[in-house]
């Protein structure tokens, strides 16, 4: 039998978190880059602010951004393309593959809302 220890909710958050700004470090360094449409900007968790704030003042609808990458310009308005990603990451199911069919799971049994394909359509119908 396998010994397993249980963590704490807390750190299960930490992890998570320690994922996602790890993720961002490596992703920063590619901002090390001389070509016209590699990567010029970063934003964690959300987009630039100025364009949030007109879109989704009350900040509930781009909950699904965790990173949002501008290539080509350091903004919507001059990016030739943005890249969004929701990062996921669990220590509580590391030994659990994460499948296609759980990009719709919802918060709730047999529900697609608040499931990641949900959350990334509502910012992109938002953009």
């Amino acid at each position: 039998m396998v010994d397993t220890k249980r963590i704490s909710d807390a750190d299960l958050s930490s992890a998570g978190d320690d994922f996602h700004i790890l993720w961002t470090i490596k992703k920063s360094l590619e901002l090390l880059n001389f070509d016209k449409q590699g990567l010029k900007a970063l934003t964690i968790e959300g987009f630039e602010t100025n364009l949030s704030k007109k879109l989704d003042p009350t900040g509930e609808m781009f909950l699904g951004i965790d990173l949002t990458e501008y290539f080509g310009g350091k903004n919507f308005a001059t990016a030739d393309s943005i890249l969004i990603s929701q990062l996921k990451y669990s220590t509580r199911r590391a030994g659990e593959n994460f499948t296609f069919s759980k990009l719709y799971e919802g918060k709730k049994s047999k529900s697609f809302h608040g499931s990641i394909v949900h959350r990334l359509a509502n910012v992109f119908k938002n953009f």
